[in-house]
């Protein structure tokens, strides 16, 4: 066996990331199929609501944005939760999803409501100001899109820590939120490291179109959960006997 660094670095996140998936391929491919099935009502509606006349359009997009804020955050949670047992060597099926999908439901339908209104209002404001003037649009494109880069990669660390955080006993342990947000602060090139590699991953599989849907979103929770665990272990929040033999290389 190889011993684990004291401060994982972005090479040893990725290659740990690369064996977990392709140790628990068939869990990959659940946690994408799941996930895409639940956000496949809001993606619909989303599509078809776009083109349609302006009463239609609210009441569809509204729909949209109920099945954004109701389905998809606790599928994407499930996903870290299924993420976090393969690290662990734990118990990991289509019956923990579902467990891990109900289990602090209420809790994350504010998330999805924030984050429903974030990305619409982004691009809206974007829209706005290129009417205005083209030198105005540029601005807030490039406002936009670090504010959306800073979102995503504060996301990402988000539901593992939601998961991992419970855990560990320590009086001095911030919110859940203070903590992603400490994780994105103390390691920027590292985080948006590992931002930038998923983005390009996805959209690499979004070329082949279906691998998008089988594959991206198990992906996204593997190498999120094993981001946010090297991020534990970096500042000694837990401990390497946390692991099972499945974690450790042999």
């Amino acid at each position: 066996m190889i011993s684990i660094p004291n401060s994982p670095g972005f090479g040893w996140t990725i290659r740990r990331s690369v064996r977990l998936i392709w140790e628990n391929l068939g869990l990959v491919v659940l946690i994408s199929a799941l996930t895409t099935i639940a956000a496949l009502p809001a993606i619909s509606l989303t599509i078809v609501g776009l083109g349609m006349p302006p009463v239609h359009r609210l009441i569809t997009l509204s729909g949209a944005f109920l099945c954004w804020v109701l389905l998809v955050p606790s599928a994407q949670f499930a996903g870290a939760e299924l993420a976090l047992r393969a690290i662990r060597g734990e118990e990991r099926d289509v019956f923990q999803f579902f467990k891990a999908f109900k289990q602090g439901y209420v809790d994350r339908l504010g998330i999805g409501a924030i984050r429903s209104i974030f990305y619409p209002a982004v691009f809206a404001n974007v829209q706005f100001y290129f009417h205005l003037s083209k030198s105005a649009g540029l601005i807030s494109t490039v406002v936009a899109f670090y504010a959306l880069s800073i979102w995503l990669v504060w996301g990402m660390y988000l539901y593992a820590v939601k998961i991992y955080a419970p855990r560990i006993e320590s009086d001095a342990l911030p919110s859940t939120n203070k903590l992603a947000w400490l994780f994105v602060a103390s390691s920027v090139a590292y985080s948006f490291g590992m931002l930038a590699m998923l983005l390009v991953v996805t959209i690499a599989l979004g070329v082949t179109g279906i691998g998008l849907a089988l594959l991206a979103p198990g992906i996204w929770a593997m190498v999120s959960a094993q981001a946010t665990y090297d991020q534990f272990l970096r500042f000694s929040l837990i401990k390497d006997d946390l692991l099972s033999g499945n974690d450790v290389d042999k």
